[in-house]
């Protein structure tokens, strides 16, 4: 099937401020438009549907063929102004002039290849977003990782703010009055602010039932309880950044 074109109006459309036989004029021109769309267009809507099928069903088969001059073609008039016809990539790239981006754009094999055309940042896929950039957007991937990756719920566990706060918390056994060395869930990178300790268990009123953390460094610190009479779950929280 040969490619279809599409003749334009061959007069100005009718406004108000023309005179009365220009008017009746440009109404014909109108009507005759009108006329030639019931044979043209119906041929175009074959002619575009025909290549929309061919393209389904070579991709179908596994084979999509290079469809340049097909998919991307685009409609525009022809040199001489007397009709619409289908341009071929290369009369579009002819149509953006001299500008560097446009052509490239256009000549891009890659969504990649269209944004460093474009000026448009790269996406950057980092779990720990470590770079920090200020310019180039992170992928859906890396901000889900990195979200997950700031908090760990459960009865030890850790949540990382924002600004950089942590807050952390557990439980430990702890012999009656002795110690017990006790690792952060996460490592502080920084500093521990405060940290704080108390029993999570019944306890006898009569006995020294102190509770005490020490030794605090940033990946952990000493738990000891008082409490006479067996283990004890010793409760601990802390916070730094």
């Amino acid at each position: 099937m040969a490619t279809p074109t599409i003749t334009p109006m061959q007069t100005p459309f009718p406004d108000k401020g023309q005179s009365q036989a220009a008017f009746d004029y440009n109404v014909d021109g109108l009507m005759n438009l009108f006329d030639s769309m019931t044979t043209e267009l119906p041929v175009t809507i074959d002619w575009m549907q025909d290549r929309v099928n061919e393209v389904a069903a070579t991709a179908i088969g596994g084979d999509l063929p290079d469809i340049t001059g097909q998919a991307t073609n685009m409609i525009r008039h022809n040199e001489a102004g007397t009709a619409a016809e289908f341009r071929t990539p290369a009369q579009v790239v002819q149509d953006l002039g001299s500008g560097t981006a446009g052509r490239a754009v256009f000549a891009a094999e890659t969504p990649e290849d269209g944004r460093t055309a474009l000026g448009v940042a790269t996406v950057i896929d980092e779990d720990d977003m470590a770079s920090e950039s200020e310019t180039r957007p992170p992928s859906q991937q890396s901000v889900k990782a990195y979200a997950d990756g700031e908090s760990s719920f459960g009865t030890s566990g850790y949540h990382r703010l924002p600004s950089g706060l942590i807050v952390q918390w557990g439980q430990q056994s702890v012999a009656s009055d002795g110690t017990q060395a006790v690792s952060w869930p996460l490592t502080f990178p920084t500093s521990v602010f405060q940290a704080f300790a108390c029993l999570g268990s019944a306890f006898d009123v009569t006995s020294d039932a102190g509770c005490a953390v020490y030794n605090i460094t940033t990946s952990g610190a000493t738990l000891r309880i008082g409490a006479g009479g067996g283990t004890f779950a010793v409760r601990y929280f802390a916070v730094g950044r």
